[in-house]
């Protein structure tokens, strides 16, 4: 099934491989490397934006992006609000955008990274290299969305790696020094809220006790419980095809925190 946004912590994984392997640099500006928009160009300051600065959703770009929902559009600052680094919104365009530049920088396929990165080396069952995929360009975006699909014995290895901080089977499949990284907080979604869960790079980190994990949309989730030494998922059909996905939508559902309670709840039994 379609992992939804988990796919961006899988992706911020292959970014610290690729960085090992001198395939790109982090700190690299979105002027650097090329990356400008096809209608809405990017101002000077738009593009001094790193890579770094995308994975920490901090980019400081604010336009319309592939598959954003409700809250992306609400919640989005005028362009121009803040500087990149200095902010954090919650935004596809940065998460999309990092597809492309992965693909550009490190001359692999996302689906081809993973494949020979992790899937292979950590025998997992189901992957294939073919099941990520890209959506058709929005008509004014140059990024589109790539969606990973991926079994739940497949995604238990990936929560298995972040437990075992990068290593598998004795071997470093990604460096433990980036394990640690993009799960160290650097943004609070509700400052105000205590409950309310910390960002790192592409993962989200439990206020209540510093467990990383990634969700998306319709409880899919990958959460690492070092307490309890052991990582779950969980995986939800929310529609393959346009009226299952509708379907799916209207019966609602009772949002990200409350689904960590859940989780949480699960755990403790």
């Amino acid at each position: 099934m379609d992992l939804a946004s988990v796919r961006k912590g899988l992706l911020s994984r292959l970014f610290g491989i690729a960085e090992a392997r001198s395939l790109v640099d982090l700190d690299a500006t979105l002027s650097s490397i090329g990356v400008d928009e096809t209608k809405w160009q990017l101002s000077e300051i738009e593009r001094s934006a790193t890579i770094l600065d995308l994975l920490a959703s901090r980019s400081g770009v604010y336009i319309q992006s592939g598959a954003e929902t409700e809250w992306m559009r609400n919640t989005r600052p005028d362009c121009g609000a803040h500087a990149p680094g200095e902010f954090f919104y919650y935004n596809n365009w940065d998460f999309n955008a990092l597809g492309f530049i992965f693909e550009d920088q490190t001359g692999f396929e996302i689906g081809e990274a993973l494949d020979l990165w992790l899937a292979v080396p950590m025998g997992m069952e189901d992957f294939h290299r073919q099941h990520v995929v890209w959506d058709p360009p929005p008509p004014t975006k140059r990024f589109s969305r790539y969606q990973v699909y991926m079994s739940a014995r497949d995604l238990a290895r990936v929560g298995q790696l972040i437990l075992q901080n990068g290593s598998w089977n004795g071997e470093e499949m990604v460096p433990a020094e980036w394990s640690t990284a993009i799960q160290t907080p650097l943004s609070q979604i509700d400052a105000e809220n205590a409950e309310a869960p910390f960002f790192g790079l592409s993962w989200w980190i439990d206020a209540a006790n510093g467990n990383p994990y990634h969700d998306g949309w319709g409880w899919q989730f990958v959460y690492v419980d070092r307490g309890a030494n052991q990582a779950v998922v969980t995986r939800t059909d929310n529609g393959i095809s346009i009226g299952g996905t509708a379907w799916f939508s209207f019966r609602g559902r009772h949002g990200v925190l409350g689904d960590v309670h859940d989780i949480r709840a699960i755990l403790a039994d």
